[in-house]
C-alpha cells in the first residue's frame, strides 16, 4: 500500500507530514488523540540508510505525532513545498517514507 503527498509550505516550516484522508491506511491501535496520555502504539518509520523515527498518528491533527522523520528527509533529500513523498506500507507497523 502505498500513500502520495504533496508538502506544502506549512508543513516544511512545521515539520509535519499531513495524512488528512488517510487515517484509514493505519491499524486503530496506532491511532492516538492528541493528549500526552491517549497515544497510539508506535509505528515504525523508515526513511533509508538505517535511519528510523517510531511515532504513532494523532487522530486531531492527522499526523504522525513525531515530526523528526520529515525535519531528517528535509536535510537528508531536500524536500520542499510542492514535492511529493511516498509512504509505503512495509507491515502493520513498519512504513517506509521516501521522496519521489
Amino acid at each position: 500500500m502505498n500513500i502520495l503527498i504533496t508538502l506544502t509550505k506549512g508543513a516544511i516550516k512545521n515539520g509535519y507530514i499531513n495524512l488528512r484522508g488517510n487515517l484509514d491506511k493505519f491499524e486503530s491501535r496506532y491511532i492516538g488523540a492528541s493528549g500526552k496520555d491517549q497515544h497510539g502504539h508506535m509505528l515504525l518509520l523508515d526513511i533509508g540508510d538505517g535511519e528510523t523515527f517510531g511515532s504513532d498518528v494523532c487522530s486531531t491533527y492527522h499526523r504522525f505525532r513525531n515530526r523528526t522523520a520529515l525535519k531528517a528527509l528535509v536535510q537528508k533529500y531536500g524536500v520542499k513545498a510542492g514535492d511529493t513523498i511516498s509512504l509505503k506500507k512495509l507491515s502493520t507497523s513498519h512504513w517506509s517514507i521516501s521522496k519521489m
